[in-house]
């Protein structure tokens, strides 16, 4: 084991030292691996796990990837976040994967968003290295992206939880000590052919990404337009078209239309994040650029839970006077992008949001945009008290309204469904409603309505702007 102190002259030593390995001796180190994760319980009974295809004599994984196949277990490949630099996203990878080589000349699936993990939704990630030590510190090729990408698992508060991250690497890559930069994140757990490492959780690790490394990053993957760098993420076109992807099922539709919001995030703001189904799909994407951004207003309970869940700030909004933008789904949208919202019972917190935004993003799947409003029930938020009266007078404006029985909103008030409306004058209707007393508020967003709409559709996503 070589007591260097360089860390490029180490790259440069063990590097060479597993590139001379024969043929027949990365053959027999890979099935010992396979044996040596054999042994191990919880990467044995893993049920989805994230590998990488070997690379500059690496430790071969295939067979390894094999053996998690015959065991019907899902495995994920590292690919280039396309809108953070630095940062990997993980993709699944079967026999009939297409693949395509990255600007760094790296074989890596082709993107797919209904391919994706979280990497909370992994339980084992192993990551490949260059060098590693006797106290677990790794060394890398350089990049950083596993250290970016990983950190948040690595640290003493969340090493209970998943992924497990696991290093490979062949016994000829081990050294007496590893100088250690700030960005570097040591191991828990390492494996080699023929030794078990396992170490204590260490101390949290500083994680530092510029706005001037996103916007470079997005340039070299082609996604961002010279001429908009000084507006922030104004993304040319998206990644999220999906033109080879002829069919996809309505949460997959959700998914894709979520993360193509990402576009109209920009570096250190503040994100409004509104409530629903489609919404913890854009959250989930909001988690994996995390560190371009300031933090976010949420309109929800539930939304601050998940967002807090994935290390995100959550702003009181009381502390700012406006912010960037705020992402929302709907139960209805029209051609105007009038929406009905609320099925969540959030409406009241979502039009506050809302209304404080600079523009208003809305995500649907597609049967969510209609010709008229009023197939879906319009919610009406009203203080308890008041709900007899309320819903006698929404009787008298031709619905029929049901009180949502067992729901509280997150204002201590109760939620009327109107029924049977036809609404051709959103914002009149909005406005009427309103003015009855003990109303707080109702689902229609019509005085303020979306400025873009982003929609998933079977082959991808369409954009609108108002």
């Amino acid at each position: 084991m070589p007591r260097l102190t360089s860390r490029n002259q180490l790259r440069q030593l063990t590097r060479h030292a597993r590139r001379q390995l024969s043929p027949a001796a990365q053959q027999c180190a890979a099935q010992s691996m396979v044996n040596q994760v054999s042994k191990v319980a919880h990467l044995a009974s893993a049920t989805s796990v994230a590998l990488y295809l070997a690379n500059d004599g690496e430790l071969d994984t295939q067979p390894l990837i094999n053996w998690y196949w015959a065991r019907g277990c899902k495995v994920y490949l590292p690919v280039l976040h396309p809108f953070c630099k630095g940062h990997l996203i993980f993709l699944h990878y079967h026999s009939a994967t297409p693949m395509h080589k990255n600007h760094l000349g790296i074989v890596e699936p082709k993107l797919d968003i209904r391919s994706l993990a979280l990497s909370q939704e992994l339980d084992i990630i192993y990551t490949p290295l260059v060098a590693f030590d006797e106290l677990g510190h790794r060394l890398g090729m350089g990049g950083g992206f596993y250290d970016r990408t990983l950190s948040a698992y690595l640290r003493p508060s969340t090493s209970s939880l998943r992924p497990k991250v696991v290093g490979l690497a062949h016994d000829c890559q081990q050294v007496a000590k590893l100088p250690v930069a700030e960005w570097d994140v040591p191991l828990m757990e390492l494996l080699t052919p023929t030794r078990h490492f396992k170490w204590s959780p260490p101390s949290p690790l500083i994680n530092v990404k510029s706005t001037r490394q996103a916007q470079v990053g997005l340039l070299s993957l082609g996604l961002l337009d010279k001429r908009s760098v000084t507006n922030g993420f104004l993304v040319r076109r998206s990644v999220l078209n999906l033109e080879e992807i002829k069919a996809m099922t309505q949460d997959e539709m959700k998914k894709a239309a979520a993360w193509a919001a990402l576009d109209y995030v920009t570096p250190n703001s503040i994100v409004g994040v509104g409530t629903g189904s489609t919404v913890n799909h854009f959250i989930d994407a909001l988690g994996t650029i995390k560190e371009t951004i300031k933090g976010a207003v949420s309109s929800s309970q539930v939304s601050s839970a998940r967002l807090s869940a994935l290390g995100i700030k959550i702003f009181d909004l009381n502390e700012l006077d406006e912010f960037d933008v705020y992402v929302d789904g709907a139960d209805e949208i029209d051609g105007n992008m009038a929406m009905i919202k609320g099925g969540g019972a959030a409406l009241t917190r979502e039009k506050i949001v809302a209304a404080v935004a600079k523009r208003f993003v809305c995500i649907v799947d597609e049967s969510k945009t209609v010709a008229v409003l009023g197939d879906f029930a319009l919610p009406v938020e009203v203080i308890p008290m008041a709900r007899a009266y309320v819903a006698r007078e929404l009787t008298k404006l031709g619905g029929t309204p049901i009180y949502r029985e067992g729901v509280i909103t997150d204002n201590g008030n109760h939620i009327l469904d109107v029924h049977g409306l036809t609404i051709h004058a959103p914002k009149e209707l909005e406005a009427r409603i309103n003015a009855i007393v003990g109303v707080v508020t109702n689902g229609l967003f019509a005085a303020r309505s979306a400025d873009i709409l982003v929609i998933g559709i079977p082959d991808g996503v369409k954009k609108y702007t108002a």
